[in-house]
Protein backbone atom coordinates (compact mmCIF):
# COMPACT_ATOMS: atom_id res chain seq x y z
CA UNK A 1 0.00 0.00 0.00
CA UNK A 2 0.51 3.44 -0.53
CA UNK A 3 -0.86 6.30 1.18
CA UNK A 4 0.37 10.32 1.03
CA UNK A 5 1.70 11.33 4.45
CA UNK A 6 0.20 14.80 5.56
CA UNK A 7 2.56 15.50 8.69
CA UNK A 8 6.17 15.48 8.69
CA UNK A 9 5.95 13.15 12.13
CA UNK A 10 5.01 10.25 9.67
CA UNK A 11 8.37 9.87 8.39
CA UNK A 12 11.00 8.31 10.47
CA UNK A 13 13.72 10.36 9.55
CA UNK A 14 16.61 8.55 11.41
CA UNK A 15 15.67 5.40 8.81
CA UNK A 16 15.61 7.90 5.93
CA UNK A 17 19.39 9.00 7.09
CA UNK A 18 20.74 5.69 6.39
CA UNK A 19 21.13 5.99 2.69
CA UNK A 20 21.29 8.74 -0.39
CA UNK A 21 17.74 8.52 -1.33
CA UNK A 22 16.48 8.58 1.91
CA UNK A 23 18.47 11.75 2.63
CA UNK A 24 17.25 13.16 -0.16
CA UNK A 25 13.73 12.83 0.48
CA UNK A 26 14.57 13.93 4.41
CA UNK A 27 16.32 16.84 2.74
CA UNK A 28 13.32 17.59 1.15
CA UNK A 29 11.42 17.44 3.78
CA UNK A 30 13.09 20.02 5.84
CA UNK A 31 13.27 22.49 2.89
CA UNK A 32 9.30 21.88 2.29
CA UNK A 33 7.90 20.12 5.12
CA UNK A 34 4.36 18.08 3.93
CA UNK A 35 2.11 21.47 2.33
CA UNK A 36 3.18 21.36 -1.29
CA UNK A 37 1.60 19.81 -4.03
CA UNK A 38 4.55 19.98 -6.18
CA UNK A 39 6.63 18.01 -3.24
CA UNK A 40 4.25 15.28 -1.38
CA UNK A 41 5.93 12.64 0.65
CA UNK A 42 4.34 8.85 0.70
CA UNK A 43 4.59 5.84 3.00
CA UNK A 44 5.13 2.24 1.50
CA UNK A 45 4.25 -0.47 2.67
CA UNK A 46 4.57 -4.40 2.23
CA UNK A 47 7.97 -5.90 2.20
CA UNK A 48 9.16 -3.43 5.13
CA UNK A 49 8.68 0.20 5.17
CA UNK A 50 9.74 2.74 2.52
CA UNK A 51 9.17 6.39 1.56
CA UNK A 52 8.55 8.10 -1.32
CA UNK A 53 8.99 11.88 -2.40
CA UNK A 54 7.27 12.97 -6.11
CA UNK A 55 8.89 16.73 -6.15
CA UNK A 56 7.58 18.15 -9.42
CA UNK A 57 8.10 15.09 -11.88
CA UNK A 58 10.97 13.25 -10.24
CA UNK A 59 10.01 9.82 -7.94
CA UNK A 60 12.48 9.37 -5.53
CA UNK A 61 11.99 5.89 -3.22
CA UNK A 62 13.96 5.08 -0.33
CA UNK A 63 13.61 1.28 0.40
CA UNK A 64 15.28 -0.60 3.49
CA UNK A 65 18.88 -2.33 0.76
CA UNK A 66 18.62 -5.77 2.76
CA UNK A 67 14.87 -6.19 1.49
CA UNK A 68 15.33 -8.91 -1.32
CA UNK A 69 11.75 -10.38 -2.32
CA UNK A 70 10.05 -7.15 -3.67
CA UNK A 71 8.49 -8.66 -6.73
CA UNK A 72 4.48 -7.67 -5.64
CA UNK A 73 5.55 -4.40 -3.86
CA UNK A 74 6.87 -3.38 -7.52
CA UNK A 75 4.31 -4.01 -9.13
CA UNK A 76 2.24 -1.74 -6.42
CA UNK A 77 5.10 0.98 -7.03
CA UNK A 78 4.86 0.37 -11.21
CA UNK A 79 1.33 1.13 -10.83
CA UNK A 80 1.90 4.13 -8.95
CA UNK A 81 4.50 5.13 -11.56
CA UNK A 82 1.84 5.17 -14.23
CA UNK A 83 -0.48 7.14 -12.37
CA UNK A 84 1.57 9.92 -12.00
CA UNK A 85 3.89 9.76 -15.08
CA UNK A 86 7.10 10.82 -13.29
CA UNK A 87 10.11 12.17 -15.70
CA UNK A 88 12.77 10.84 -13.42
CA UNK A 89 12.85 7.49 -10.79
CA UNK A 90 15.24 6.94 -8.71
CA UNK A 91 15.27 4.43 -5.80
CA UNK A 92 17.66 1.68 -4.52
CA UNK A 93 19.24 -1.10 -6.54
CA UNK A 94 17.39 -3.53 -4.59
CA UNK A 95 13.91 -2.09 -6.09
CA UNK A 96 14.97 -0.97 -8.69
CA UNK A 97 16.09 -4.55 -10.38
CA UNK A 98 12.56 -5.05 -10.49
CA UNK A 99 11.62 -1.70 -12.01
CA UNK A 100 14.12 -1.88 -15.13
CA UNK A 101 10.93 -3.00 -17.36
CA UNK A 102 8.59 -0.28 -16.59
CA UNK A 103 6.68 0.24 -19.57
CA UNK A 104 7.49 4.10 -20.83
CA UNK A 105 11.01 4.21 -19.03
CA UNK A 106 14.62 3.83 -20.41
CA UNK A 107 16.97 2.95 -17.38
CA UNK A 108 20.41 4.90 -17.90
CA UNK A 109 23.59 3.28 -16.10
CA UNK A 110 25.75 5.56 -14.06
CA UNK A 111 28.59 5.26 -11.33
CA UNK A 112 28.84 7.01 -7.86
CA UNK A 113 32.46 8.34 -7.18
CA UNK A 114 33.75 9.29 -3.82
CA UNK A 115 35.71 12.68 -3.52
CA UNK A 116 38.87 12.50 -2.95
CA UNK A 117 41.47 15.27 -1.91
CA UNK A 118 44.46 14.23 -4.90
CA UNK A 119 46.06 18.16 -4.41
CA UNK A 120 46.35 20.93 -5.71
CA UNK A 121 48.52 23.13 -8.60
CA UNK A 122 50.43 25.64 -7.25
CA UNK A 123 48.77 28.25 -9.19
CA UNK A 124 45.44 27.31 -7.73
CA UNK A 125 43.80 30.75 -6.24
CA UNK A 126 40.80 29.89 -3.72
CA UNK A 127 39.95 33.96 -3.74
CA UNK A 128 38.32 32.95 -7.02
CA UNK A 129 35.97 30.67 -5.26
CA UNK A 130 32.81 31.94 -4.96
CA UNK A 131 30.57 31.04 -1.69
CA UNK A 132 27.66 32.58 -2.35
CA UNK A 133 27.17 33.44 -6.32
CA UNK A 134 24.50 34.89 -7.98
CA UNK A 135 22.36 32.14 -8.66
CA UNK A 136 21.68 33.92 -12.15
CA UNK A 137 25.52 33.55 -13.29
CA UNK A 138 25.30 30.20 -11.47
CA UNK A 139 22.21 29.31 -14.14
CA UNK A 140 23.86 30.72 -16.97
CA UNK A 141 26.71 27.59 -16.33
CA UNK A 142 24.76 24.81 -15.67
CA UNK A 143 22.91 25.79 -18.97
CA UNK A 144 25.65 25.87 -20.92
CA UNK A 145 26.55 21.77 -19.94
CA UNK A 146 23.27 21.19 -19.85
CA UNK A 147 20.93 22.11 -22.68
CA UNK A 148 18.01 20.90 -21.49
CA UNK A 149 17.97 22.31 -18.11
CA UNK A 150 14.52 22.87 -16.72
CA UNK A 151 13.14 26.50 -16.96
CA UNK A 152 14.70 29.38 -15.04
CA UNK A 153 12.16 30.19 -12.68
CA UNK A 154 11.19 27.16 -12.04
CA UNK A 155 14.74 25.97 -11.09
CA UNK A 156 15.52 29.47 -9.23
CA UNK A 157 12.70 28.88 -6.93
CA UNK A 158 13.75 25.79 -5.92
CA UNK A 159 17.45 26.21 -4.95
CA UNK A 160 16.94 29.94 -3.93
CA UNK A 161 14.37 28.00 -1.13
CA UNK A 162 16.89 25.37 -0.41
CA UNK A 163 19.55 27.85 -0.17
CA UNK A 164 17.82 29.91 2.49
CA UNK A 165 16.48 26.85 4.47
CA UNK A 166 20.05 26.05 4.72
CA UNK A 167 19.85 22.33 3.56
CA UNK A 168 22.24 23.22 0.06
CA UNK A 169 24.77 25.63 -1.30
CA UNK A 170 26.08 26.66 -4.84
CA UNK A 171 29.81 27.20 -5.78
CA UNK A 172 31.17 28.78 -8.93
CA UNK A 173 34.74 29.09 -9.65
CA UNK A 174 36.40 32.06 -12.04
CA UNK A 175 32.60 32.49 -12.59
CA UNK A 176 33.04 29.77 -15.31
CA UNK A 177 32.50 26.13 -13.61
CA UNK A 178 29.88 25.72 -10.44
CA UNK A 179 28.47 22.71 -8.33
CA UNK A 180 26.26 22.31 -5.82
CA UNK A 181 25.94 20.56 -2.30
CA UNK A 182 22.67 19.13 -2.90
CA UNK A 183 22.72 18.48 0.66
CA UNK A 184 24.86 17.65 4.25
CA UNK A 185 23.21 14.98 6.07
CA UNK A 186 25.13 13.99 9.20
CA UNK A 187 28.29 14.75 7.24
CA UNK A 188 26.94 12.56 4.45
CA UNK A 189 27.24 15.41 1.29
CA UNK A 190 25.66 14.97 -2.35
CA UNK A 191 27.34 16.79 -4.64
CA UNK A 192 25.23 17.41 -8.36
CA UNK A 193 24.54 19.96 -10.88
CA UNK A 194 28.60 20.03 -11.62
CA UNK A 195 29.11 22.15 -15.30
CA UNK A 196 31.40 24.53 -16.85
CA UNK A 197 31.37 27.58 -19.47
CA UNK A 198 31.74 25.85 -23.03
CA UNK A 199 34.25 28.72 -23.69
CA UNK A 200 36.04 27.76 -20.38
CA UNK A 201 36.35 23.53 -20.94
CA UNK A 202 39.90 22.46 -21.83
CA UNK A 203 40.85 24.86 -19.30
CA UNK A 204 41.41 22.51 -16.21
CA UNK A 205 39.41 25.06 -14.29
CA UNK A 206 36.58 21.99 -13.14
CA UNK A 207 39.44 19.49 -12.56
CA UNK A 208 41.07 22.46 -10.11
CA UNK A 209 37.55 23.33 -8.48
CA UNK A 210 36.42 19.74 -7.89
CA UNK A 211 39.56 18.86 -6.23
CA UNK A 212 39.44 21.69 -4.41
CA UNK A 213 35.97 20.86 -3.17
CA UNK A 214 37.01 17.46 -2.61
CA UNK A 215 39.83 18.93 0.06
CA UNK A 216 37.62 21.92 1.76
CA UNK A 217 34.82 18.61 2.44
CA UNK A 218 37.49 16.31 3.52
CA UNK A 219 38.91 19.10 6.58
CA UNK A 220 35.50 18.96 7.85
CA UNK A 221 35.40 15.48 8.08
CA UNK A 222 32.46 15.23 5.60
CA UNK A 223 31.79 11.76 3.23
CA UNK A 224 31.02 13.21 -0.37
CA UNK A 225 30.08 11.41 -3.21
CA UNK A 226 28.51 12.54 -6.72
CA UNK A 227 26.88 10.68 -9.66
CA UNK A 228 28.04 10.72 -13.16
CA UNK A 229 26.43 8.79 -16.21
CA UNK A 230 28.58 6.81 -18.39
CA UNK A 231 29.79 9.65 -20.94
CA UNK A 232 31.14 11.69 -17.82
CA UNK A 233 32.59 8.79 -15.79
CA UNK A 234 36.21 9.04 -17.78
CA UNK A 235 36.52 12.70 -16.56
CA UNK A 236 36.17 11.86 -12.89
CA UNK A 237 38.40 8.90 -12.92
CA UNK A 238 41.24 10.95 -14.48
CA UNK A 239 40.66 13.54 -11.55
CA UNK A 240 40.99 10.84 -8.99
CA UNK A 241 37.78 10.11 -7.41
CA UNK A 242 36.91 6.63 -6.56
CA UNK A 243 34.40 5.14 -8.18
CA UNK A 244 32.06 3.34 -5.34
CA UNK A 245 29.30 1.48 -7.46
CA UNK A 246 26.90 1.75 -10.40
CA UNK A 247 23.47 1.80 -10.80
CA UNK A 248 20.57 2.64 -12.70
CA UNK A 249 18.14 5.83 -13.03
CA UNK A 250 15.09 5.34 -14.93
CA UNK A 251 14.19 8.24 -17.41
CA UNK A 252 10.65 8.95 -19.70
CA UNK A 253 10.72 8.09 -22.89
CA UNK A 254 7.54 9.31 -24.11
CA UNK A 255 7.83 13.04 -25.21
CA UNK A 256 5.54 15.32 -22.43
CA UNK A 257 7.06 18.36 -22.62
CA UNK A 258 5.43 19.45 -19.34
CA UNK A 259 6.48 16.39 -17.64
CA UNK A 260 10.13 16.72 -18.98
CA UNK A 261 10.26 20.28 -18.25
CA UNK A 262 9.95 19.99 -14.23
CA UNK A 263 11.63 16.57 -13.97
CA UNK A 264 14.89 17.58 -15.96
CA UNK A 265 18.24 18.87 -13.67
CA UNK A 266 16.44 20.59 -10.61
Amino acid sequence: MIRQLTEASQLDCGCLKTNRYGRWIYTYLRAYGVGYDFCRFFRIEGAGTGYALLFNATLTIYMDPTKEDLTELAREIQMFIAMHQPFRVETTANLMQYLMQTEGYLPLHRTVFELTSTGLPEDFDEYEIDFAPRLDDAYDILREGFPHLIAHDLWLTDVSHRLRRGVSKVFTYKNSTTATILYDVDNEVLIAQVATRAAARGSGYARQFLRWLAGFLEQFGKHAVLMALDIRVSFYTEIGFRPLETEYVLERTEHDPEAMQKGKLN
